[in-house]
């Protein structure tokens, strides 16, 4: 079976028996337990198994968020051998394979992926920024319907009829799959990558220039939605602030921007000089906050702003001393900010 068709067996919204079966495909390929050379680094070009590899591994990922418990427990099973025996980057390996999934998932990003990968940069880059910023359409159908229900909560009379209306709030598709972990898994290794320098940050040096035009215009896009004031008067651009802020809050809408703005910060290092790039950046967090009614949303979307403003210049001197606490405030869902490069 071809990778392509892997990718396509282990989607969403394939039924459980297809995704069962693209795990069970995925074993049978033996894309996991392929390693480089010894060493590992290749003389010349990288490897033309490394690339089919890497895809496998990512598909191994998107299984173990997967919705059905046996698709969960036959990746799983699949993932703890393969993560078992990889070497880290420290020399030492992951001795014990790890049992639950966010240690698996921990492991895949910090300790696999650049182990086995690190040779090839730019196919390590570009699955890193896409675990940060997954492939969607530009404006998901979750992201425009939270945004008409934010346009009703502007007007007093729709959001009482809403509220009459409503029974239970919405509940997610999937409740295992928590995408911003392993976004910020991939964020925190591929900010630690590009300031240690090497071939992975050539190689995000390369692709920032696209990834953040891309990301830019999806947030822009978010910015368009939000609700205008209904009226021009202080209670109407009011009423249009809450509505804005319940907007980037949602449920289907904070996570798709947190991450966008996660890739940002993670390339943050590449696009800082670039004085064009950083005031583009600063458009885009001001027409955030624009949205939000003039303030920062509280939580860690708040902080991913604030931090993106100290990137771009936007804040005082004296409020650098903050920025540890809203890296950590930003990368909530990690217990802490390490992370194990390839050498």
């Amino acid at each position: 079976m071809r990778v392509v068709q892997l990718e396509g067996g282990a989607e969403p919204t394939q039924p459980s028996e297809v995704r069962l079966a693209a795990a069970d495909a995925l074993d049978a390929s033996g894309l996991l337990h392929w390693r480089p050379s010894p060493g590992g680094q290749w003389q010349g070009p990288p490897h033309p198994r490394s690339g089919a590899a890497l895809r496998g591994w990512l598909v191994a990922l998107t299984l173990t968020e997967d919705e059905d418990e046996g698709v969960r427990q036959r990746v799983t099973g699949l993932l703890q051998p393969c993560v078992a025996g990889t070497e880290g980057s420290g020399g030492g390996g992951v001795r014990t394979a790890p049992v639950h999934t966010e240690g698996l998932q921990r492991a895949v990003v910090f300790e696999v992926l650049p182990a086995r990968f690190g040779a090839d940069a730019p196919a390590l880059a570009s699955a890193l920024c896409g675990l940060v910023v997954r492939a969607k359409d530009p404006v998901p159908a979750e992201v425009q319907q939270a945004a008409a229900a934010a346009a009703r909560s502007a007007d007093p009379q729709q959001q009482q009829q809403q509220q009459q209306g409503r029974i239970f709030d919405a509940e997610l598709d999937n409740q295992h799959e928590e995408p911003l972990f392993v976004a910020q898994l991939a964020a925190r290794q591929l900010r630690g990558a590009v300031e240690a320098g090497g071939g992975l940050a050539d190689a995000a040096e390369q692709m920032c220039e696209a990834a953040v035009q891309r990301v830019l215009g999806e947030l822009q896009q978010v910015v368009d939605l939000s609700p205008a004031p209904p009226a021009s008067s202080e209670q109407g651009a009011a009423t249009a602030g809450v509505a804005g802020q319940q907007l980037v809050q949602q449920p289907g809408v904070w996570p798709y921007v947190s991450c966008r703005l996660l890739l940002l910060w993670a390339l943050a290092p590449v696009w800082r000089p670039r004085r064009d790039v950083a005031a583009a950046v600063e458009q885009a967090v001001a027409g955030l906050l624009r949205s939000a009614g003039g303030d920062a949303p509280s939580g860690p979307l708040g902080a991913l702003l604030r931090l993106l403003r100290r990137e771009c210049g936007g804040q005082a001197a004296d409020a650098d001393a903050d920025a540890d606490v809203a890296e950590q405030e930003a990368l909530f869902l990690l217990e802490d900010g390490a992370c194990f490069l390839a050498s």
